[in-house]
């Protein structure tokens, strides 16, 4: 069977209503881990999708769902609500791509493959 499973990763809180760096921290040392061995055990792949932020704040989380053989997917810089894509013009919305394609990239330290025109 196969089927597609895609996963946010941000720091975003929705009890705080902000970004997060201890919601980011636990994104990485209690909810990565859990997923991972889920998936590990049922032999599913898929493809996590980052927000800039998130892999400014904790880089390594990146590594580990890369050293798991997922893919790696761009949210977006900043998903928080005064962020959102509906509230940019289209300009600030490829602006906002480029910078999370360019902290994604320059974290894992391979090209990210989507282009922004």
């Amino acid at each position: 069977m196969y089927f597609l499973m895609t996963n946010d990763v941000e720091s975003f809180s929705i009890p705080l209503n902000r970004l997060s760096p201890d919601t980011a921290r636990e994104v990485y040392e209690v909810g990565l881990p859990r997923l991972l061995d889920v998936y590990a055990k049922t032999d599913i792949r898929c493809t996590f999708y980052f927000t800039g932020r998130m892999v400014e704040m904790v880089p390594e989380a990146v590594e580990l769902v890369l050293d798991h053989w997922h893919e790696i997917g761009c949210h977006g810089y900043d998903h928080s609500p005064d962020r959102a894509f509906d509230l940019m013009d289209l300009n600030e919305q490829i602006r906002e791509l480029k910078r999370a394609k360019d902290v994604i990239g320059g974290t894992t330290g391979r090209h990210c493959e989507a282009t922004v025109t």
